[in-house]
C-alpha cells in the first residue's frame, strides 16, 4: 500500500468498529489454509515480501526555492492470513531502513502495519487493528475493486467522515476517486512483469500514480504535490512469493 494513500486517509473514522483483539477462525484443521477470494489476481501468502526503493523529497531548510531528497529501503511481509465471517484478512507487517538522509531533512510519517481485508472480489486495507469479526467493511479504504480493466473507477472512501451521520459515499469525482488509466507490461527493477495496471488516485493537490501488477501487488507509486516540491516515489526491487 502506499505513503500518500495512508496519510490521506488517516483520518478515517473507524465509527462501525474499535481496537480489539482479532477474532480469527482457523480451527478446521491443523492444517487449514484461508481462501483468498481473489488469488488468481492478487495473491497473499504467509511470509510475501515487497522490497522498494523508496524516495521523498521537500523543500531545502531556508530556501524553499530548493530541493532535498532522502532515500528509504521499505519493505512489507505478509506475517499472518486468516479468515473469518467470509473475510479474507492479511496482515501486512511495514519497515523502513534509512539509506542517504540529508542534513536539516523533515521526516514524513513512518511506515505502519495494515491489513488487507478481501470480502468477495473487493480488497479493503485498515490502518488499525479492529475487531474483524463484526466490522463494517465499508469503514475501511477500498484498494482493489476487481477484475481491473481500463477506464474502471471507483470510490475509495464509501462513508462521508466529514458528516456525523457518515452517509455513503454516491460521487467522488472532484477528489478521492481512483480510475484504471492503462494496461500494459511494466518494468522496475524486480523484473518486468507482463500484467499491469496503472491507476489514479485523484486529489486536486496532485494525483497519486501506481503500477499493480497482477499476482504480484504493487510495484510503483508516484506521488508530486501541485505548486509545492513535495512529493515520493517507489519502486520494486525485490519479491518473495512466500508459501504458496
Amino acid at each position: 500500500m502506499l505513503r500518500k494513500f495512508l496519510l490521506l486517509t488517516a483520518a478515517v473514522v473507524f465509527s462501525a468498529c474499535g481496537t480489539l483483539d482479532v477474532g480469527l477462525d482457523q480451527t478446521a484443521t491443523p492444517n487449514f489454509y484461508p481462501v483468498n477470494p481473489v488469488q488468481s489476481e492478487f495473491n497473499l501468502a504467509k511470509g510475501m515480501r515487497w522490497t522498494y526503493s523508496y524516495s521523498e523529497y521537500q523543500p531545502a531548510p531556508g530556501d524553499p526555492t530548493q530541493v532535498i531528497t532522502a532515500q528509504f529501503q521499505l519493505t512489507e511481509t505478509v506475517t499472518e492470513i486468516s479468515s473469518t465471517n467470509g473475510l479474507f484478512i492479511a496482515h501486512i507487517q511495514s519497515a523502513e531502513k534509512p539509506v542517504q538522509v540529508p542534513a536539516g531533512w523533515t521526516p514524513f510519517s513512518p511506515p505502519g502495519d495494515f491489513w488487507y481485508v478481501i470480502k468477495g472480489q473487493q480488497v479493503f486495507q485498515s490502518n488499525e487493528l479492529v475487531d474483524f469479526t463484526t466490522v463494517n467493511t465499508d469503514t475501511l479504504i477500498l484498494d482493489f475493486d476487481f477484475p481491473l480493466s481500463v477506464n474502471k473507477s471507483w470510490c475509495p472512501l464509501l462513508i462521508d467522515i466529514k458528516n456525523p451521520n457518515h452517509p455513503h459515499v454516491t460521487n467522488c469525482d472532484n477528489g478521492g476517486k481512483l480510475t484504471v488509466l492503462q494496461q500494459t507490461a511494466y518494468q522496475v527493477p524486480a523484473g518486468q512483469f507482463e500484467e499491469c495496471f496503472q491507476t489514479e488516485l485523484f486529489y486536486n493537490d496532485g494525483p497519486t500514480y501506481q503500477w499493480f501488477c497482477k499476482d504480484i501487488g504493487v510495484v510503483e507509486v508516484k506521488y508530486d504535490h501541485g505548486g509545492t516540491l513535495f512529493g515520493f516515489e517507489q519502486a520494486l526491487t525485490a519479491y518473495d512469493p512466500g508459501s504458496r
